[in-house]
């Protein structure tokens, strides 16, 4: 029976070497300078306004658009909310590097 070679792997605690947030941004690809040479931030809209009232049990269908670099994003799917109160939906587009966000507030009403 052959034994797998002994393997090992050096390292060190130097805080120069500890893995940051920029060291993890430059391993998504945006290299020394952080950040991308053509790369914009997502944008993120809501069609209609931000605030909805729906019905307990009604299906609820928010609009959102976004899109990276010219590119447009999936669309997005209807939810349904089975108890009343007060609800906000964070809908975040984020391309790795950047991130842009929208919040809807979403006030379920119980049905009379």
């Amino acid at each position: 029976m052959e034994r797998d070679p002994q393997r090992t792997a050096a390292g060190s605690l130097w805080p120069v070497w500890k893995v940051d947030e920029a060291v993890i941004r430059a391993n998504c690809g945006t290299g020394i300078n952080d950040a991308y040479v053509d790369n914009q931030a997502p944008s993120i809209g809501v069609a209609g306004d931000t605030t909805r009232t729906v019905s307990i049990g009604e299906p609820l269908t928010v609009t959102i658009i976004a899109a990276d670099d010219g590119i447009p994003g999936p669309d997005l799917e209807a939810a349904t909310f089975s108890g009343p109160g007060a609800s906000v939906v964070r809908v975040i587009a984020d391309d790795m590097v950047l991130t842009a966000a929208i919040d809807v507030t979403v006030i379920v009403q119980p049905v009379e």
